[in-house]
């Protein structure tokens, strides 16, 4: 279990390293999304409650939905389907 937790620790600290030396925006939304995956991945693995398994579903689907919701927005400014 400490060894998903280290896991889910240093694809947090990728994501977000790749997250600010990224220049492309579509790029960051994904690195976005993965850094949002793992700590809620840390949370349930840390807290392990029904609650928080609860809440980090909850988190996992806004957290997909707000990151298509700004792609799709992104693609129509820049003329895309």
């Amino acid at each position: 279990m400490e060894t998903a937790i280290y896991i889910c620790l240093i694809m947090a600290l990728y994501s977000v390293i790749r997250l600010i030396f990224e220049p492309e925006v579509m790029r960051k939304l994904l690195y976005l999304n993965i850094f949002g995956f793992a700590i809620s991945g840390s949370f349930v693995m840390i807290f392990p409650d029904i609650l928080t398994l609860i809440a980090t579903c909850v988190f996992l689907i806004g957290n997909t939905l707000e990151s298509n919701a700004l792609a799709s927005a992104y693609a129509q400014r820049n003329g895309g389907e």
